[in-house]
This record gives structure tokens, sequence and C-alpha cells, in this order.
């Protein structure tokens, strides 16, 4: 017992005992500094290994989705092509309807279609679809027609671009030139890239979706600008079909850390 006192000690008698005394603080001290260095050293591995994980996923992901909206970046810069060719009339509306047709056939995705000019004039192409059976019509819609004043008219089409039905409409405040995707077509660096809006609200459909739009300047300086309408329910679609791991879960979000996540009812 004495000899046990006498270690604990601030300054022991024997030399022996502070000796060994100190010995196991040097060896206690020692062990706990290993332990703690390799705790921190697992830690820091599984937040790397947790970081290049995710950091894949997100690449994977990224990739997955691009894929997928590489035949609508397509079709887009085949209308720009055709519009820069003086292929893309805003008047004619069957030969609209013959020419744009095959471009969002194939594409279940895009909502519409519109070209329009800095002058304010506009043709909107728009499949109509069943759910069972699939396409079933063409709906156009033109602003600036002579004569139109200030009204827009709207016409069904079949399938071997037979005019069906058409009507006058009014869309209060409706003007091309200033919605996102004209405007923001204006501001791209140059005429072959491609502007992408944030989601806003269709004017007509009161739905929230996207656009993809391109512009082209003729020789006569007025400007013109195509756009592919995408809802953003059909972009939930399809980025709710990408899997990157078991597990895991996919959403959309912008620059501005806003989060766009698909409805999902409570079960």
């Amino acid at each position: 017992m004495s000899r046990l006192a006498d270690l604990f000690r601030l300054r022991p008698r024997n030399i022996r005992v502070r000796l060994f005394r100190d010995l196991a603080l040097v060896i206690l001290l020692t062990f706990g500094g290993i332990v703690a260095l390799a705790t921190v050293s697992a830690s820091n591995a599984e937040r790397s290994t947790a970081r290049a994980h995710i950091e894949r996923a997100s690449v994977q992901a990224r990739e997955e989705f691009r894929s997928r909206m590489e035949p609508v970046d397509r079709r887009l810069r085949l209308a720009w092509e055709w519009g820069k060719a003086g292929l893309l009339g805003l008047d004619d509306r069957a030969a609209a309807v013959a020419k744009l047709g095959p471009v969002l056939e194939p594409l279940p995705m895009v909502a519409a279609i519109i070209v329009a000019d800095s002058k304010g004039k506009e043709i909107y192409l728009a499949p109509e679809r069943d759910a069972e059976a699939g396409l079933t019509a063409w709906v156009t819609r033109t602003k600036g027609l002579p004569k139109s004043k200030g009204r827009l008219l709207r016409e069904r089409w079949s399938l071997d671009r037979q005019l069906l039905s058409s009507e006058w409409i009014e869309l209060p405040g409706y003007e091309p030139t200033e919605r996102p995707w004209f405007a923001g077509a204006l501001e791209t660096p140059t005429e072959d890239a491609v502007h992408r809006t944030e989601p806003y609200l269709f004017f007509e459909l009161k739905r929230l979706g996207v656009t993809e739009s391109m512009r082209w300047t003729p020789e006569d300086g007025n400007t013109h600008v195509v756009g592919l309408d995408l809802l953003l329910g059909d972009v939930f679609a399809v980025v709710s079909e990408i899997e990157v791991s078991e597990g895991s879960e996919t959403f959309l979000c912008d620059s501005a850390a806003r989060v766009f996540v698909p409805f999902r009812p409570l079960p």
C-alpha cells in the first residue's frame, strides 16, 4: 500500500518509483495520442469516402439527365438551323405543321414549339395526345396575322395536316417578346448558345415549366427566337427515373440553391 501511495506523490521518495511512474505516463499519453490520431484519421477517411461517393453519384445523375435531354437539344438546334436558312415562316400554318410536327412527334416530354420575332409575330405548335391513342392532332396558335386586331388564331389540324377547326381568341397582356424564353435568348453571348429558363408559369396553360430557346437574326435585322416548352412535371418524370445507386433519390436544384422535388401524395 505504501508503494502505491508513493507512486501517486508529486515527488516520490524512491527514484525507481518515480521513473516507473514517468514511463507509465509517457506510455499512456503516447497510446492516447495514437488512439486519437487513428480516430481522427478514420473519421476523415469516412468523410472523404462519403464525399467521393456523393460526387460520383452527382456526376452520374447529371450525365444521365443530360443524355435523356439530348434529343430535346438536338431537335431545338435542328429547328434553329432551319430558321437561319429561312425555312420557318410565321404565316403559313400548314407548312409549319408539316415542318415542325416531325420535330415534336418523337419528344413526348415537349409540350410545344414556339417561333417568334422581335416584331411580336409568333406561331405556336403543340401536340394533342391521348393517354391510350397517343398523338391525335396538332394545335397551332398564331399571333400577328393581318387584320387580326390583336387577337390570336387557334387552329386544330389532323395528323395529315387537314384543318379541323379554327377560332379567334384573346390573350390580354400576352407579348412573346416579353416572355422569359425570348428575352433570355437575346442575352446569350452567341446565336448558337442555348438559353434555359428557370421554372416559370406558362401564360395560357397556367402550369409551371421551363423553355429552351435559341435566336438568329436575318439580314433584315428582325431577330427570331425558337423555343421548346417542357412542363416541369414531365421534367420531374425524367428525373425520377434516374437511379444512381440503391436507396438513392434524384432531385432538381438550381444555382440559387432552390430544390425542386416531384409531388408525392401521402400514403
